[in-house]
């Protein structure tokens, strides 16, 4: 025999992931996955149709991946650039070079 690979597919007939959901001609304002608490309009998470946008508590994430409220990272984070809009503390920091305003 051979190796049996279900997948399953939410508006495909011909899936390209073991899981894959392909949105069609759905208007560019509807998201195309959200996960929320019953009978609320409040996502935990949603992916957006047009940009493909990720939004983390937010149903309107404005950028690739977007969390509104605290996150917790507990191994490295790792950035090419930081832009903080709020205040940013830390408890060690390690770095090559910093320059003021950058």
């Amino acid at each position: 025999g051979g190796i049996w690979r279900p997948s399953v597919g939410i508006g495909s007939s011909t899936p390209w992931g073991i899981f894959s959901i392909e949105h069609g001609s759905i208007p560019t304002s509807s998201p195309v996955f959200v996960i929320s608490d019953q009978g609320t309009s409040s996502p935990s998470f949603v992916v957006l149709n047009a940009n493909g946008f990720v939004g983390v508590a937010t149903a309107t994430p404005g950028s690739r991946f977007s969390v509104h409220g605290n996150a917790l990272v507990s191994n490295n984070f790792l950035t090419a650039n930081l832009t903080a809009t709020g205040t940013v503390t830390q408890n060690a920091f390690a770095y090559t070079a910093l320059t003021a305003g950058t």
